[in-house]
């Protein structure tokens, strides 16, 4: 059985190669990547000098309900949810309460010998040697972050820490794990309550499958020809834990230079999420 895995969120930036760009090109250009990827529904901000100047939606949130996607439909939006740990973390940083320059294991219990040089600064930039994903984690099973991360200690280190670049969730749940441990509370907590609240950005949250979600949009995958709904997750990765809008990440990014952010729903999740950049 051909059965296609895609990601359940997209997050694209796509550069303006002029001042003024038709609206028409950035409608032309996502219907036309939607029908070559089987998208079924898009949510799109345009902003242009911190200030959104489009906004919209395509296809459809929820295939079976016929619900159309818009602004503000809500997306699972994968690993694009590391810049908020690693966020987390330099607010703690800049709080003085740690340093980026910091061992790992100074803030996680009975880490191995072989984990001693990896710091904070490792995790942040995926050179820590670390594998990709625990052992451990189970998609379908609730666990203790700290319990998920001490999966993956009897595995060897890639690479020596600083050696190179290599992409790294585990990384990312023992950041989160870090902010934990440093702030006292739960790092959905601490980022709720000094990034998403301060910037009102009211729609961001953890992933959760039992709370009620306004707009949330659903997940498919392809197998073969076929449309069919993804399986529901149970675990929340903080290496890709929030749902978010448009709306919202446009608070989050209001554009130093000109960009286009679209969120891609109606796919299912899968370790990562794709990035472009192109010229219109």
């Amino acid at each position: 059985m051909n059965r296609q895995r895609l990601p359940f969120f997209a997050l694209v930036f796509l550069s303006l190669a002029v001042a003024t760009t038709r609206a028409d090109k950035v409608d032309d250009f996502v219907k036309a990547e939607m029908q070559k990827q089987r998208i079924p529904g898009v949510s799109v901000a345009v902003v242009k000098d911190g200030k959104i100047i489009k906004v919209g939606g395509y296809g459809l949130a929820n295939v079976e309900l016929n619900v159309p996607a818009k602004p503000e439909t809500v997306y699972k939006i994968g690993s694009v949810s590391k810049q908020f740990i690693a966020t987390g973390i330099m607010l703690l940083a800049e709080e003085g309460k740690l340093s980026v320059d910091d061992q790992l294991s100074k803030y996680l219990a009975g880490t191995p010998e072989s984990w001693k040089e990896i710091t904070i600064r490792h995790l942040l930039t995926h050179t820590s040697g670390i594998i990709r994903e625990a052992p451990g984690f189970d998609p379908f099973k609730v666990q203790e972050d700290a319990d998920v991360i001490k999966t993956a200690y009897s595995m060897p280190l890639r690479f020596t820490p600083g050696e190179k670049w290599e992409y790294c969730n585990v990384g990312y749940f023992a950041l989160a794990e870090i902010i934990h441990q440093v702030s006292g509370k739960p790092w959905s907590d601490y980022l709720n309550e000094r990034v998403f609240k301060l910037l009102e950005m009211n729609a961001t949250r953890p992933t959760t499958v039992k709370s009620i979600v306004p707009d949330r949009a659903n997940g498919y995958d392809w197998e073969g020809d076929k449309l069919q709904n993804a399986e529901t997750y149970l675990a929340m990765r903080p290496s890709g834990a929030f749902i978010s809008t448009v709306l919202d990440l446009a608070k989050w990014d209001p554009g130093s230079t000109p960009s286009i952010s679209l969120m891609i729903s109606g796919l299912n999740s899968s370790p990562g999420t794709e990035e472009f950049r192109l010229e219109i």
